[in-house]
């Protein structure tokens, strides 16, 4: 008996016997690319070195803790027909990356619960040497610059982790897997580009929701354009975005990262403001996201970005989205941070913070362009050696810009040897009422201006109270105040609740520069002058009822953090509290910043 069979496209004329052969034959035909579509990794690391992106600064995890126990090994002396299953048999190149051609082992569709774990120690190129990512199609000048364009994501249970097993590395020691861009570093701008960025973005994480981005360097960018406001020129180390407001979540994780080693050719300061060519203007970005309010979740912790061997009058750590950014270093910068949808920032070290030359755009340090619509937290971050290094002021320190009916929290922050414009910190004007409660933050003025700012903001009402201010500008809200001025205290214009110092007057009782104005005694200016803010901790956590930490440590030799910068003590449940960021006796008051090369690790 014979019978006609319709397998897809194929057609089979024969007996049922037969039938059952040429079945066997497909599956043995199509086996492999069944398994290029949808591979099956191996096994996962399984110690805990890992970020819990619902608890960042708490006890590291495993992967399978993470819903991710499904791996794939990525290595410099990999091949893309290896299984990729092991580090024993690792591939060369990762998903989304143009080289990972279509037909390799690495071609598949990653999905929730899946990690791809690099080789420490191991670099990928983007323009020279091996082995190399690939360049997207129609670079430089095509319209989707993306070069490991990954659009995949995890969900809540089970993320897509992209990162490494530190205990699997080439050489005699751990260190993160470098992706580079191939120019030389140099600390000022270079007479050409080796290979200019063009309409390149290194890595971009697109579409994608429950994703950590972990442990890479980025190194090596140099451009000869400028970015373009329609976002046809695009150069970052790192792209994320394609949400938007209809997709109340992201839960994108980038941790861990170096960034550094950027430069340009010089820049065309009055090509840039007139928008004629040829320009080459300011504007990368280590981190861009979004920019758009209501999109929960992108985080952005124990991160480097460091411009000490870089041109650090250009480039800004991060733009876009800023939901969440915490435990962080931002040193040696020149770019403009403006970022939307601000939630929370804290835990920070910014120092060396300088103004662009590039007379198109002015530097801001942390511009909340817009801020998450709901009541949003700024403490414990550093601030120092702002706009000193070159002796030219930056426009805004922090900018905050609350939804209507919620409240910026502004605490235990430090700030000296800041040099800015008049309105270091300023508050900008937001439809409906909107509020700020500023207290226990220390800041010195160094150029006598003010340190607040509510800008064209009538319709913030502000509290500041318990903080200590070093000034020379005198005593009372005016001292520290500009703008709309009788919304601060309800009018009392004698900001009674904060302690004043001129700047020689806290030199003399130690507080300094050096200890970044911490007290060194248990009779200084700010020891029990401020009201005891307890009932405000249920509100506001822990952090609030305890002193700053400083922001973290930075170890210079292996571009890591240690949080906190310093020990963190209470504050007392009863009696009055110290004004300021500190508390004297504390184990901390006398504690200046570790050295900057101690060994340090993430302290998680």
């Amino acid at each position: 008996m014979r019978k006609t069979v319709l397998l897809g496209d194929f057609r089979f004329v024969g007996s049922v016997g037969m039938k059952k052969i040429y079945l066997v034959m497909l599956i043995l035909l199509f086996a492999p690319l069944a398994a290029r579509a949808s591979a099956s990794g191996g096994a996962c690391p399984s110690d805990a070195q890992y970020i819990n992106p619902a608890n960042p600064t708490g006890s590291l995890v495993t992967l399978a803790s993470l819903g991710v126990t499904n791996c794939f090994y990525i290595a410099a002396n990999g091949s893309d027909s290896n299984s990729g299953t092991s580090e024993a048999s690792p591939w060369v190149h990762a998903p989304g990356m143009p080289n990972c051609a279509s037909g390799s082992a690495c071609h598949i569709t990653p999905v929730a619960g899946e990690g791809f774990i690099f080789r420490g120690g191991d670099t990928w190129h983007y323009f020279t040497g091996s082995p190399q990512v690939g360049l997207p199609s129609g670079w430089p000048t095509g319209s989707s610059g993306y070069a490991w364009d990954f659009h995949y994501s995890g969900t809540a249970s089970n993320e897509i982790y992209i990162g490494v097993d530190q205990n699997w590395f080439a050489g005699t020691s751990w260190a993160r897997p470098i992706l580079t861009n191939d120019n030389p570093t140099s600390t000022s701008a270079v007479e050409s580009c080796k290979f200019p960025q063009g309409n390149l973005d290194d890595v971009a994480i697109t579409s994608s929701v429950f994703v950590q981005f972990d442990n890479f360097e980025f190194t090596g960018m140099c451009w000869n354009d400028r970015i373009t406001s329609n976002g046809n020129i695009s150069h970052n180390y790192i792209e994320h975005f394609g949400q938007g407001p209809s997709y109340p979540t992201s839960f994108r994780t980038f941790s861990n990262l170096y960034i550094h080693g950027w430069t340009h050719e010089p820049f065309t300061p009055a090509n840039c403001v007139s928008d004629t060519a040829p320009e080459v203007c300011n504007g990368p970005t280590g981190i861009n996201g979004d920019s758009h309010d209501g999109e929960k979740g992108t985080l952005i912790v124990f991160m480097v970005c460091d411009g000490a061997d870089s041109d650090d009058l250009s480039f800004g750590c991060v733009a876009g989205d800023g939901y969440d950014v915490e435990e962080n270093v931002f040193r040696h910068i020149g770019g403009t941070q403006i970022l939307d949808n601000c939630h929370t920032a804290h835990d920070n070290l910014f120092e060396f913070i300088n103004n662009s030359p590039d007379n198109s755009t002015h530097s801001d340090m942390w511009f909340c362009y817009g801020e998450y619509p709901s009541n949003n937290f700024f403490y414990n971050n550093l601030v120092r050696y702002v706009g000193t290094e070159y002796n030219t002021p930056l426009s805004t320190i922090f900018w905050f810009n609350a939804s209507p009916g919620f409240t910026d929290y502004i605490y235990n922050n430090v700030g000296h040897d800041i040099n800015c414009t008049g309105n270091c910190n300023n508050f900008s004007g937001s439809a409906g009422t909107v509020f700020a409660q500023i207290y226990n933050n220390t800041w010195e003025s160094m150029h006598n201006t003010t340190i607040w700012e509510n800008q064209n903001a009538p319709s913030y009402t502000i509290i500041s109270a318990n903080n200590h201010y070093i000034t020379n500008n005198g005593t009372g809200c005016a001292a520290v105040w500009a703008g709309q001025f009788p919304k601060i205290n309800g009018g009392n214009s004698s900001c009674s609740g904060d302690v004043f110092q001129t700047i020689s007057a806290a030199n003399a009782q130690g507080y300094t520069s050096a200890n970044d104005y911490a007290p060194t005694s248990a009779s200084t200016a700010t020891v029990g002058k401020a009201a005891n803010e307890t009932v405000m901790g249920s509100t506001l956590g822990a952090a609030f009822l305890q002193s700053t930490s400083n922001g973290c440590a930075y170890n210079t030799i292996n571009h890591t953090v240690t949080c906190p910068a310093v020990t963190i003590a209470n504050r007392l449940s009863t009696g009055n509290w110290d004004a300021g960021a500190y508390i004297s006796g504390s184990s901390n008051a006398n504690q200046p910043p570790p050295p900057a090369n101690l060994a340090a690790t993430v302290s998680n």
